[in-house]
């Protein structure tokens, strides 16, 4: 179920290519509680990694989470 919001909007937009990219079984990353540096150093590498088939999902998952860790305590 998808918020409301209004009809034509940019976010509605938006939302509606995040519901269709994850009917296709695609990656939509949410970057709006991320710093700079998790985002630059383990959101994008890892997810080329994971895009190119070098990782598997659960290996992106964990090492985004360990990144995460580390940049949050220090």
């Amino acid at each position: 179920e998808q918020p409301t919001v209004e009809e034509g909007s940019l976010i509605a937009s938006a939302l509606e290519m995040a519901a269709q990219i994850g009917e296709e079984n695609g990656q939509v990353d949410f970057m709006s509680n991320t710093t700079s540096g998790i985002y630059a150093g383990s959101i994008i590498p890892e997810s080329q990694l994971l895009v190119t088939g070098k990782i598997t999902g659960e290996d992106f998952v964990n090492r985004v989470q360990a990144f995460y860790e580390s940049e949050v305590n220090g």
